[in-house]
């Protein structure tokens, strides 16, 4: 299910030097599923990386690459929290098993979480209130995107990305209606109910 709130035909539109973080969270009766995906700028990973002072060729330079993903993967975890109708969840955000994650694209570096919580498996069909609430990279230059969706007999009845980019929201992500440099989507709000 989390592949199906993957659409990473491109990143975003904007300066190369800016990073972004999009969150996304899929209702449906078995759950729901949450992704956040960061975009780091090629160069600064790059820079962080120095493959060009590492010693013995491409394997060690390929452990250096998985160690640094390690920690950007750790690091997103860190920083995010969860709560359901005011209860913070337990859970663990993990690295999600898909090719472009760790991987640069589009002159970004792309990682992707999931939250991995039972709490989520079963949610009150009379309505809830979802918060991702993300406090990482708060100095970077950051884009912002969101999206909430639902499996019927599920509805979103409103998210953050809705009130903050409106119709817009159901933009491709290469278009920069669908961004915005609002910090406000840090804290993502979804409430939905089951019809």
């Amino acid at each position: 299910m989390i592949l199906a709130l993957l659409p990473l035909a491109s990143a975003h539109p904007f300066s190369s030097n800016e990073y972004s973080y999009r969150t996304a969270v899929k209702v449906s009766d078995q759950g729901a599923v949450l992704l956040v995906v960061l975009e780091q700028p090629i160069q600064t990973v790059m820079a962080e990386l120095d493959l060009e002072s590492v010693e013995g060729g491409k394997a060690a330079q390929r452990r250096k690459i998985e160690r640094y993903n390690e920690q950007v993967w750790a690091q997103m975890g860190e920083s995010l929290t969860v709560t359901l109708d005011g209860q913070e969840l337990t859970g663990t955000w993990r690295a999600i098993e898909h090719e472009m994650n760790g991987k640069a694209a589009e002159g970004f570096f792309v990682y992707m979480v999931g939250f991995d919580s039972k709490e989520l498996r079963s949610l009150p069909a009379a309505g809830f209130e979802l918060i991702i609430d993300n406090a990482g990279l708060q100095d970077a230059e950051m884009v912002y995107s969101g999206g909430a969706s639902a499996v019927e007999p599920w509805t979103i009845l409103d998210s953050t990305a809705d009130s903050m980019l409106g119709t817009d929201a159901g933009l491709a992500l290469d278009q920069p209606g669908r961004w915005t440099r609002d910090g406000t989507l840090r804290h993502f709000v979804v409430h939905a109910k089951r019809d």
